[in-house]
């Protein structure tokens, strides 16, 4: 047996009444589909529940959540975008941090039941790859998972002192900008007898507002003196990415507006845009399509796992190997706007990932 903590939170009005959970996923599903009876079946409700709950909401709130337009369907307004964007917000700060929290905490209830007999300690950038690997390895009976999101220089680092047994990062498949990189940052690995579990390719480009009123298409719109920007915090890999193609492209970084502000997650990147706060971040294609945004490709990049000489031939990680290669890993990822396979669950030496032609 196996205890989880699951964070959770919730909306409540001045009255301490809770926002019903059921309306937040309805409002979810409008988000998408304007037709409310298609919408409800998506959320698995009937049409007279669903309309019930928002006449509801729409009195206690004494502000309309949807406006129902004949030829047009059903719009969320304002306040119900807003609400929905604040979930989304909520989840894109918070993620990384309860997700590290709640690792600690299964670690140790779960001890006490005797169930870390093959304990794997995976320090990762965060990404939705892994957050696939980590539930369907937690689902597991005989492995437990401790994840810790961090940026990929940190999660190398600590892989490297021996903290954890793996280190997710991801690297860009660009010769130049790759190799810049790898000896700025990654060749420690080579060092240390690292080996390297691939897993995905994925697609890092422009989030930006929907149709891109604004015409950002290329590096150089960045400088550009009415754009402003919304950066990833120093140690993520794509703010690594992202300085090293600014130096190949000789732009100042001193020139984009917004960039000492910075974020921790792409999903919150992509919050950030949504809420109308920037008018561009740079991060990956599914954190765009959470929020309704539009996505401009720069660069493929590889996200795989580096792992530590003294665990690689550990139960828990041949556990890791093979739900990397299973059929459920793989149909998840693919579901992943932005997302697919590379040769998931290959291993190889660190010297020959690093520096082979990835293409």
């Amino acid at each position: 047996m196996k205890i989880s903590a699951i964070p959770a939170w919730k909306f409540v009005t001045d009255e301490n009444e809770v926002i019903d959970p059921t309306l937040m996923t309805l409002l979810r599903y409008l988000q998408k589909e304007p037709k409310l009876t298609r919408a409800a079946e998506q959320a698995r409700l009937s049409y007279r529940h669903s309309l019930n709950i928002l006449n509801i909401w729409n009195n206690k709130l004494g502000s309309p959540l949807v406006t129902q337009t004949k030829g047009q369907g059903t719009r969320l307004t304002h306040l119900g975008e807003k609400l929905v964007w604040s979930e989304d917000l909520i989840e894109a700060r918070l993620t990384p941090a309860m997700g590290s929290l709640v690792s600690t905490i299964n670690r140790e209830l779960n001890g006490l039941l005797n169930e870390q007999n093959n304990l794997l300690r995976l320090h990762a950038s965060h990404g939705y790859a892994i957050e696939v690997l980590s539930k369907l390895i937690a689902q597991q009976r005989d492995c437990a998972i401790d994840v810790r999101y961090m940026g990929s220089s940190e999660a190398i680092e600590s892989l490297i002192k021996d903290n954890c047994d793996l280190a997710g990062f991801h690297l860009c498949t660009h010769p130049l900008v790759r190799n810049a990189i790898i000896d700025q940052h990654y060749n420690l690995l080579v060092k240390h007898n690292c080996t390297i579990i691939k897993m995905v390719y994925r697609e890092q480009g422009f989030i930006i507002e929907k149709n891109n009123p604004k015409s950002l298409n290329f590096l150089s719109d960045l400088t550009k003196p009415d754009i402003s920007f919304i950066n990833r915090q120093r140690s993520a890999g794509t703010r690594i990415l992202l300085d090293e193609l600014l130096n190949k492209c000789n732009l100042e970084k001193n020139r984009i507006h917004g960039y000492d502000n910075e974020e921790y997650t792409h999903t919150a990147v992509a919050a950030h845009v949504a809420s109308g706060a920037a008018d561009i971040g740079f991060g990956i294609e599914y954190a765009a399509r959470k929020f309704n945004l539009d996505f401009i490709p720069i660069v493929t990049e590889q996200y795989v796992l580096a792992c530590n000489k003294n665990a690689r031939n550990s139960n828990s990680v041949r556990h890791l190997m093979d739900t990397i290669k299973s059929h459920e890993f793989a149909k998840q990822v693919c579901e992943l706007p932005g997302y697919q396979l590379d040769a998931a669950g290959t291993m190889m030496t660190s010297g020959k990932f690093l520096y082979q032609n990835p293409c």
